[in-house]
């Protein structure tokens, strides 16, 4: 819960168009359900983290004062706006971000495969191509913008 608002912007960054390529809602299409609560964890953020404004925010003027009938010292502000759900929509809210998450691991796998055979040939997998770099790395044997001159 204490993460709630973070999960929200983060989670709908993910969707969000832009200098990135975002995700479609349409990955939902095969799960209605998840396409109807992905709708509303997007209004959720859009109206009360983005673009405050609805019956689960509030703001208080806060006046500083000894006592209630004391002259005022100062006056002060706190906002507050409904922080998470019960534990039915956390839990939802999870199961939501699992599956874009699935969708989204898939994605990288068959792009990378591609990727991978396109510059290592027909036998070069993406698992076997981010190994081969990592131990590149390790070896200090990179090609690009980080290899150092001699």
């Amino acid at each position: 819960m204490a993460l709630h608002t973070q999960a929200l912007v983060s989670y709908v960054r993910c969707f969000a168009s832009g200098r990135r390529k975002g995700l479609s809602p349409d990955i939902y299409k095969t799960v209605p359900k998840y396409l109807v609560l992905h709708t509303n964890i997007k209004s959720l953020r859009d109206k009360h983290v983005a673009h405050a404004v609805g019956e689960d925010e509030h703001c208080a003027i806060l006046v500083g004062a000894k006592n209630d009938t004391s002259p005022a010292r100062g006056i002060g502000v706190r906002y507050w706006f409904f922080a998470g759900g019960d534990d039915k929509h956390m839990k939802s809210f999870l199961k939501l971000a699992e599956f874009a998450q699935r969708y989204v691991t898939t994605e990288i796998q068959a792009t990378g495969d591609e990727l991978s055979k396109k510059l290592m040939g027909p036998r070069a997998t993406w698992k076997k191509a981010q190994r081969a770099f990592y131990q590149s790395v390790s070896d200090e044997e990179v090609y690009g913008p980080t290899r150092r001159e001699s």
